[in-house]
């Protein structure tokens, strides 16, 4: 999350969402009564004897909501805030007519509280520190996938296929423009600070290396090259990220420890250890008594709308106990773990009686 301004005193701040994980954050921090402002386009119906009724015009509109309820939509990554027009930069548009913004990462908007609680200084301190992020390249002769991943999600950037027919193909001009189409999904992706690992089976992954470096010395000094994982696409992006050497390489990400995590939940399952809770009902009677230590939430675990405020309601009681949270999706095999355990799971600091 990036923090523009900020004045807690005032209540005031300005900030732009960077992924999925910051829209929950400002789940638990935007509220009923909060006044949200950003820019967005209203449908202006247009008067006169020869206009279609159903003609209207979009136009961009400064607009500040006074908020009414606020959901997430975790499937597709966005965040619904409704409630009445408060205040508009265009006279056309009516005050305290109902509507409703759809705030997704990198759009800006300004939030005005009464005031900031610790709890909510705590969500916000925690989303500004940002995650480090890379990228992945799974490829063989004849397709390769760019991925990144940031925190605990997996995003895939691009698909290229080479066109390759076979064993016959040549290694000529059609192989150096699939190689070509890779560096600039790349040119035009990476961001300064992330690194580059390749992987995929045979040497067609030391060749793009090799491609990348002749071609671009600063983005080759972040390129490294993995063995052992002989699967491209997609599937090959995540297969990475089950890798010993890339789990030693990124050990201090939020994604191997939540997959450490979950090892260890498992660990305690087997071994009838009671410091574990399962499901969400489980989840919130550890959490009401400061016992969660570390919480995972895959996103099966918001297909039930009913359950979302249930939802916030554990995540800031596991934050006011100082607890870890890990928001999971099922575009990794972590993910795909959380989801398998009902969505919701917790190491607990102590057994929690049922």
């Amino acid at each position: 999350m990036i923090i523009h301004k900020f004045n807690p005193k005032k209540g005031f701040i300005v900030l732009t969402p960077e992924d999925e994980d910051d829209l929950w954050a400002l789940r638990r921090v935007i509220e009923q009564g909060d006044l949200l402002t950003t820019h967005a386009t209203r449908s202006i119906k247009q008067q006169g004897e020869f206009v279609r009724p159903d003609k209207g015009k979009r136009i961009p509109v400064r607009l500040t909501l006074e908020v009414e309820k606020a959901s997430i939509d975790s499937s597709l990554g966005r965040l619904r805030v409704f409630g009445r027009i408060f205040e508009a930069s265009d006279e056309s548009v009516k005050k305290g007519a109902h509507h409703s913004f759809i705030i997704t990462p990198d759009k800006q908007i300004e939030l005005q509280k009464n005031a900031f609680s610790n709890l909510h200084l705590n969500i916000l301190k925690a989303s500004s520190t940002s995650e480090p992020s890379f990228i992945i390249v799974a490829l063989d002769r004849r397709e390769a996938a760019v991925a990144r991943v940031k925190g605990s999600h997996l995003t895939i950037i691009t698909n290229i296929e080479s066109h390759a027919a076979g064993k016959a193909f040549p290694e000529a001009a059609a192989t150096q423009t699939y190689y070509q189409k890779i560096l600039e999904a790349l040119r035009s992706s990476v961001r300064e600070c992330e690194k580059i690992y390749i992987v995929g089976p045979g040497a067609t992954k030391n060749a793009l290396a090799n491609v990348i470096k002749e071609a671009d010395k600063k983005m080759g000094s972040k390129v490294l090259v993995l063995e052992g994982i002989d699967v491209a696409g997609e599937d090959g992006a995540r297969m990475a990220l089950k890798s010993p050497t890339l789990q030693t390489l990124l050990k201090d990400s939020k994604l191997i420890k939540a997959s450490s995590l979950v090892k260890e939940i498992l660990l305690r399952i087997s071994k009838n250890d009671n410091r574990v809770a399962i499901g969400l009902d489980d989840v919130v009677k550890a959490s009401e008594v400061g016992a969660v230590e570390c919480l995972l939430i895959s996103d099966k675990a918001f297909e039930d709308e009913r359950n979302e405020e249930r939802l916030v309601h554990v995540l800031n009681k596991v934050e006011s106990s100082r607890g870890q949270i890990y928001l999971m999706d099922s575009s990794t095999e972590v993910g795909l773990q959380v989801s398998a355990l009902g969505g919701v799971a917790a190491l607990l600091r102590y057994a929690v009686s049922s």
